[in-house]
């Protein structure tokens, strides 16, 4: 909640370089597949999204070898 104000948009991980069990959050999430956080959501609901893993109530995380997987069936 008192995250810091970033200058500037958001930097786009290297998921090349990150191992298969590196966690993501919802922020890189979308900075790597370049949807809007209700695209992304959105497509949870239906299915065409893995759903993450809850770390909290209200934080998920999703594993690096995942958004591959996601980015792979875009192509």
């Amino acid at each position: 909640m008192n995250r810091p104000m970033e200058d500037g948009p958001r930097a786009r991980p290297d998921l090349a370089a990150m191992p298969d069990d590196a966690l993501l959050r919802i922020d890189d999430v979308l900075a790597i597949v370049t949807l809007s956080r209700s695209a992304w959501y959105a497509g949870i609901r239906r299915g065409q999204f893995p759903r993450g893993i809850a770390l909290t109530k209200r934080t998920h995380v999703w594993r690096a070898d995942e958004i591959r997987g996601v980015i792979a069936k875009r192509d």
